[in-house]
């Protein structure tokens, strides 16, 4: 471990393995925080420890913002000199954030030494402001829930009313995430591919991470017909209460069944039984899945993604890494 003092801030990296023992639970105790960003679902996701950088307050001591990190290689591209991917972040700065994020980037490039930084601000209700740095706005979609069935299906679309009273032929199961076969995983990468748009995670990948989260982290449904899988919805069980959407497959070659809604409705069931204020849907960048969200009644909220660097040769790299990710995406390849 070696810390550099500096003003206003403090920062402090640790080496992977030697973190702070309250890490993951004052990432939870943050509004800002999910289970994305503790170091258990790192080590899930990656199956590695990351190095973690602490931003603290010089005068005062206070943790203020901590990013995990690693060195980046997207789309077959490698970045010269020190980089790296400030791949999540526990809040970063959740009160005064847009007068403090200039002040960030100046010491991440100045005492941290890094040539280039990428991270995510929180949805939130309002809008950010615009920075001198290079950004793109997101969008986030949020279902509150409301205290009855009743008046729950009342805000949703007519066709999401339809779909909800035809009745489906198989049944929806709670299970453990794990329980999740990998020819029921494949179903992933299918339904990206109609949507024009690469899966995120092979099912592969998927299937070991699956192996090394908590049951109590992540809750997961599935749908069967005579036997076979045909849809199955993961979420992640925010303690603070509420779920997040993580990922969901449904067989689009299995008939007409509205299998897709009563995933989410059992969820919706499923969130009120546990008490949950609402359920966080996640981005809503993705055309025809954000479509399908809304048409429950979510409510839009704002995001910031932040790409910033000061090496001319990382910024043009970072641009045609970002074409290439949207052509592979967009391909399917």
């Amino acid at each position: 471990m070696n810390s550099q003092n500096t003003r206003p801030f403090l920062l402090t990296q640790y080496k992977a393995g030697s973190f702070p023992p309250d890490w993951d639970s004052w990432v939870l105790s943050q509004s800002t925080g999910t289970w994305f960003q503790t170091l258990s679902a790192f080590r899930a996701v990656w199956n590695q420890d990351p190095r973690l950088l602490e931003i603290t307050d010089s005068a005062t001591g206070q943790r203020l913002a901590g990013f995990a990190f690693f060195p980046a290689k997207k789309a077959g591209l490698s970045y010269p000199k020190r980089h790296a991917l400030l791949y999540f972040s526990a809040p970063v700065f959740a009160d005064g954030i847009d007068q403090k994020i200039p002040e960030l980037m100046d010491f991440l490039f100045s005492d941290g030494n890094f040539s280039f930084a990428l991270f995510n601000l929180a949805f939130q209700n309002e809008g950010y402001p615009k920075l001198k740095f290079k950004t793109s706005s997101q969008t986030g979609l949020w279902l509150d829930l409301l205290p009855d069935e009743f008046a729950q299906i009342k805000q949703t679309s007519e066709l999401v009313r339809r779909n909800l009273k035809k009745q489906v032929s198989g049944h929806f199961e709670w299970i453990a995430p794990d329980k999740l076969s990998l020819s029921e995983l494949e179903l992933l990468e299918k339904t990206y591919l109609h949507h024009g748009v690469k899966s995120p995670v092979s099912a592969k990948e998927l299937h070991q991470v699956l192996s090394r989260v908590s049951p109590n982290e992540i809750l997961a449904i599935r749908y069967q017909t005579d036997g076979k899988t045909t849809g199955w919805r993961l979420w992640i069980y925010d303690r603070r209460g509420w779920l997040t959407d993580w990922l969901s497959a449904v067989d689009r070659d299995s008939g007409k069944e509205p299998v897709g809604y009563h995933l989410v409705w059992e969820s919706v069931k499923k969130a009120r039984e546990l008490g949950c204020t609402g359920l966080d849907f996640g981005g809503g960048n993705t055309p025809g899945i954000a479509d399908f969200k809304e048409k429950f009644g979510c409510r839009k909220r704002q995001g910031l993604f932040i790409r910033y660097s000061r090496n001319t040769v990382v910024s043009v790299l970072l641009s045609v890494n970002d074409w290439l990710l949207q052509r592979k995406r967009k391909s399917g390849l």
